[in-house]
């Protein structure tokens, strides 16, 4: 019978440290990454006053640094012209997300050169033009709660017809004429 015990205890013990180990390898790899420079200082550069102005890449080749023997782009070309609306159509995986990306500098290009307005990406603060840019990605995000504390997310004061307007503005007049619709929870 104190064998039974001692038996349980020690196969109990045993599990218990096979987990802590495997807590104890994933938080060094957590610390690992916490302590990793980023590539791209999002602090140092030129002041950032406006991202107005055409947006050009020239030239560039890009890779992941994960995968750097894939090429997503080799010496991609093209201008967009300020105030217009481009639309980028191509299948899943071609790079579309992947142009959005280094626009907002989250990666550097292995070769060439990105412009807005007729400066060089790279020399910019990073921190600074990526609040200069408005980015929607392919996934929605929500919070839980309303409709209408969803769009007042940036502006938590924002009155209900400032929020009706920001719906109408935002194509999103549908939400609006469902006015009761912008109190509902979402789920």
């Amino acid at each position: 019978m104190y064998t039974a015990y001692a038996g349980s205890s020690l196969f109990g013990l045993s599990g218990f440290y096979s987990e802590l180990m495997k807590g104890v390898g994933a938080a060094s790899r957590l610390f690992e990454l916490q302590d990793r420079e980023p590539t791209i200082s999002p602090t140092k550069g030129d002041p950032v006053k406006s991202a107005r102005g055409d947006i050009v890449f020239k030239n560039v080749n890009f890779a992941y640094p994960t995968r750097p023997a894939v090429p997503i782009f080799n010496e991609l070309d093209f201008t967009i012209k300020q105030g217009t609306n481009v639309a980028i159509v191509a299948p899943s995986g071609a790079g579309k997300s992947t142009v959005a990306s280094l626009i907002m500098r989250f990666y550097t290009p292995a070769e060439g050169h990105i412009l807005i307005g007729g400066r060089d990406i790279t020399t910019m603060n990073a921190k600074q033009l990526r609040r200069k840019i408005g980015y929607v990605g392919q996934e929605p995000v929500l919070f839980s709660g309303t409709v209408a504390e969803n769009i007042a997310y940036g502006r938590p004061l924002a009155t209900r017809a400032e929020i009706i307007a920001a719906a109408r503005q935002a194509n999103c007049q549908f939400i609006s004429d469902f006015v009761s619709a912008l109190s509902n929870p979402l789920t």
